[in-house]
């Protein structure tokens, strides 16, 4: 019998500068709206609809999206000021 290989793993590291990525969790949606489809579903929750409304927008209130950020290259882009 041949033994299987496991494949390696392919290490999380930052292509430009080669330091470990961290990994953070973010919110992909604008809470205003959020907020305002919460709303909007409280103003008809006497309706059917409007608790749907309410329960669709506390959904996409607990919503995460995990990525991956390079410390080093993260803090040199909040240290450099942007041009417009």
């Amino acid at each position: 019998m041949q033994k299987k290989r496991l494949a390696q793993s392919k290490g999380r590291v930052c292509q430009r500068c080669g330091a470990a990525l961290q990994r953070e969790v973010r919110n992909p949606f604008d809470p205003f709206w959020i907020v305002i489809l919460i709303c909007l579903g409280a103003a008809l929750a006497f309706y059917l609809i409007g608790l749907l409304i309410m329960a669709f927008g506390l959904w996409l209130w607990t919503r995460r999206e995990p990525y991956w950020v390079c410390p080093t290259c993260f803090g040199d882009r909040e240290a450099t000021p942007s041009v417009l």
